[in-house]
């Protein structure tokens, strides 16, 4: 890709952020999966999605296909399923934080972003 496709791409995804509401996105992103040889590019990447989530989902409307990519993990003790946020051990905590007010969440949180990977 050259730097003139470069910027063009730079120009409609500003575009894009720029046209306010939702729904008007929406349009915008239906026209490009509609008619993509108008478009300045062959394919739009939709970013990494688990298996069976609810963005795997929505990415799908939108006429993505899922293409396998590894994930790797370096863990020192345990599993890596442990990890996951949708462990069991985890969900008295993430009610929690959910209930917490914003200017607390942004004082402790960077500190407990450093430990998760």
């Amino acid at each position: 890709m050259d730097q003139k496709d470069k910027r063009q791409l730079r120009r409609l995804k500003r575009d894009i952020k720029r046209t306010g509401n939702k729904r008007r996105r929406q349009v915008l992103k239906r026209d490009l999966t509609d008619s993509p040889e108008d478009a300045p590019h062959a394919e739009f990447d939709f970013g990494r999605s688990s298996k069976d989530s609810s963005t795997l989902r929505f990415k799908k409307q939108w006429g993505a296909e899922a293409v396998q990519a590894d994930w790797q993990y370096y863990v020192r003790g345990g599993d890596v399923t442990d990890m996951r946020h949708d462990n069991p051990r985890y969900q008295r905590f993430i009610r929690i934080w959910q209930r917490l007010p914003v200017a607390v969440t942004r004082w402790i949180g960077p500190a407990i972003v450093r430990g998760i990977p």
